[in-house]
């Protein structure tokens, strides 16, 4: 189920996005993911994508697996997103502020400020949570694990986003999140809830395999399900071949040599 994006950013061993958008990060490493590999911000790293074409001011939405290194219950301050234009007094902002028993979605616009709190304890340490933020036509909302936990009106105008999205730290460089991202997505529009759920549900269900180290051989594959009942369902049996010997040429008629030597590369 895939509806088209802004940026999404996979983090498999890369900083790049499917448009081909390229952090700016310093300090961050590739840790284990919710599917695959994931990217963990904390300390003094910084991670950022650029918003020129990445993001919408007057609709969108921004969503994210996040899994907590430390206890959100803590005094401690964390920022998740970070928007904010300086200039402009607009943007989004994601946070859970210090000393607070909440996360808070904030929405700045040139006319009103929309603000949507949620309990830190949906935030457990090293459990995965889904996050959704949708704005636009007049609303603010939050979703976690693919539910609806609030909608507020939210009136007025983004007019610009800072030149950069801040991911898991604060415009500034402080207030790191101490936590694993992955599959971070930004869509051109305010989706709908069936929209983000069916999204949250394809995500949650799915399942990677790495296989390394494999020799030069065919191989075959096939995926098994097996429901509560014990009922059991299979895919098609799918293949594949590797295959790291480099080519050889032959069979060459020495009356169609035009040169005497050549250079020949290959890929592996």
């Amino acid at each position: 189920y895939k509806l088209p994006n802004l940026l999404g950013c996979n983090f498999e061993n890369n900083y790049s996005c499917d448009a081909g958008d390229t952090s700016t990060s310093t300090g961050t490493i590739f840790a284990a993911g919710k599917f695959g590999q994931g990217i963990l911000v904390d300390v003094s790293d910084t991670l950022m994508y650029p918003t020129l074409n990445n993001i919408n001011t007057n609709e969108g939405t921004i969503m994210f697996w996040i899994r907590p290194n430390t206890d959100w219950l803590t005094a401690n301050g964390y920022v998740l997103l970070d928007t904010y234009n300086d200039a402009a007094g607009t943007g989004l902002f994601v946070w859970k502020a210090s000393g607070a028993d909440s996360v808070k979605i904030v929405r700045y616009a040139d006319t009103n400020t929309s603000v949507i709190s949620a309990p830190s304890a949906l935030f457990v340490q090293g459990a995965w949570k889904h996050v959704a933020i949708a704005y636009g036509n007049g609303k603010l909302e939050l979703y976690i694990d693919g539910t609806l936990i609030k909608s507020v009106d939210s009136s007025g105008m983004i007019t610009a986003f800072n030149d950069d999205s801040y991911l898991g730290q604060r415009r500034t460089g402080i207030s790191q999140v101490n936590s694993v991202f992955d599959e971070f997505k930004i869509y051109g529009k305010r989706l709908a809830p069936t929209d983000i759920s069916n999204i949250h549900d394809k995500e949650s269900g799915t399942y990677y395999m790495r296989m390394t180290n494999l020799v030069d051989n065919n191989y075959a594959y096939s995926a098994n399900a097996i429901d509560s009942n014990g009922n059991q369902i299979s895919s098609e049996a799918r293949g594949f071949i590797i295959n790291t010997m480099p080519p050889v040429i032959s069979n060459i008629q020495a009356s169609l040599i035009l040169q005497t030597s050549a250079v020949i590369t290959w890929n592996t």
